[in-house]
């Protein structure tokens, strides 16, 4: 998430790191998930000029990661929050560095398609 910021994505300030927990302590972000406002669409209307916005800053922060050489992992609207008082995205996520994408890409498409542990070429990704 460190370098991620430099690269100018917003994300939450990472206040400790503790080992012997295994916990990570995160500024809290208050605002709605990007998910909830897309169903708030859905149950009331769409709002174009947010929806254009919401868009727009997600494909500027996806754009600057991948620019800088990350993946983010778990690109998923519950992942995005939208700061009260500026609607500035603000993305939670696992990065990493980008030769990872398609091994994380091919298994996904495995898992979801049931490609059969019978060929070894493909399920041997799995490990």
């Amino acid at each position: 998430m460190t370098k991620a910021r430099r690269l100018g994505v917003s994300t939450p300030v990472l206040y400790a790191v503790d080992p012997l927990l295994h916990s990570l302590t995160f500024e809290y972000v208050e605002g709605p998930s990007v998910k909830d406002v897309f169903l708030e669409f859905g149950l009331h209307g769409i709002v174009e000029e947010r929806l254009d916005d919401i868009a727009m800053q997600i494909g500027d922060s996806i754009g600057k990661l991948h620019d800088g050489g990350l993946i983010h992992g778990d690109l998923t609207t519950s992942n995005m929050l939208l700061r009260i008082g500026t609607n500035q995205l603000v993305s939670y996520f696992i990065c990493y560095s980008r030769g990872k994408e398609i091994l994380v890409f091919s298994v996904c498409l495995l898992d979801c398609y049931h490609i059969p542990a019978s060929q070894p070429e493909l399920s041997s990704l799995r490990s």
